[in-house]
């Protein structure tokens, strides 16, 4: 292992690796020198697809497979991980990052299968998908666990017209508090990230929903009159998120428990982090 390359010798699981934030992900830890098994629910090998992402990092001198999972599935996901394991002899980081996101309805107007997608792809996806990886992580000696939530998942946020969303993540940031003090004795870390405004596919699609609920409300304001445009404006690419993910994938049960934000990892604001143990 190496200062820039800390992760060499590990093996990371990355759900929802195709394209967006999950590909700068699981680019950003074969870098650090990772093995790489990432899945979408495609078996395709076009652009935007597991496959190319695994094929890029390949090309970079790196290793990795692509495997085609839908984490909503436990027999898919336990295969998944398990020929991860297999592939590359251990498993100890699992990074929870697949997700969706259908913003602008309220409650009385959002489809069930758009609320039952939801809450199964970020909240039953990441239960299943810690389950099968454990076993690993405790017989590779630990392992970190990160789970992708947002600030949608704060008690304080505004969720009007985007509750489906809200829940899931606010149960994606229970799930990992729950999971942390479980498997703190094995030296497994259990930390959720909120990233801080990244354009993913999800934000791009959706860009307009705040001015197309407006106009379904009445032209009622949300989000303290903040325009799309405005809104956009402060997304950041997805590759700003992979400094923490690379630092918390290296965190064992000495920092667990903690939903942290990308921007928490700047300078050397880790270290203290770390020590105090809570974010």
């Amino acid at each position: 292992m190496t200062m820039d390359r800390p992760l060499t010798g590990q093996c990371a699981f990355v759900t929802g690796g195709s394209k967006g934030i999950g590909r700068a992900i699981c680019l950003g830890l074969a870098a650090a020198g990772a093995a790489v098994a990432l899945t979408g629910r495609s078996e395709s090998a076009g652009p935007g697809t597991a496959a190319e992402t695994a094929a890029r990092i390949e090309q970079a001198g790196g290793r990795a497979i692509a495997i085609a999972c839908d984490v909503r599935d436990a027999d898919g996901v336990r295969a998944a991980i398990d020929r991860a394991a297999g592939t590359f002899g251990r498993l100890d980081i699992l990074m929870n990052n697949a997700g969706l996101y259908f913003p602008g309805f309220d409650m009385i107007d959002i489809a069930l299968d758009q609320w039952r997608e939801t809450i199964d792809t970020h909240i039953t996806g990441s239960f299943l998908c810690a389950r099968f990886a454990i076993p690993h992580m405790i017989a590779a000696g630990g392992g970190s666990i990160i789970n992708m939530s947002s600030t949608a998942g704060d008690p304080a946020h505004d969720s009007t017209a985007n509750v489906a969303y809200s829940v899931a993540k606010a149960g994606v940031e229970q799930l990992t508090r729950g999971l942390a003090r479980e498997l703190a004795s094995a030296n497994v870390a259990v930390n959720a990230i909120r990233p801080m405004g990244l354009l993913s596919e999800g934000s791009l699609n959706n860009a307009d929903w705040l001015a197309r609920y407006r106009e379904k409300a009445g032209g009622r304001m949300l989000r303290d009159d903040l325009s799309d445009e405005a809104r956009m404006k402060r997304f950041a690419d997805p590759s700003a998120i992979v400094p923490a993910i690379v630092r918390l994938a290296r965190c064992r049960a000495e920092f667990t428990g903690n939903v942290v934000r990308r921007t928490d990892f700047d300078g050397d604001d880790f270290h203290t982090l770390i020590w105090r143990g809570t974010a």
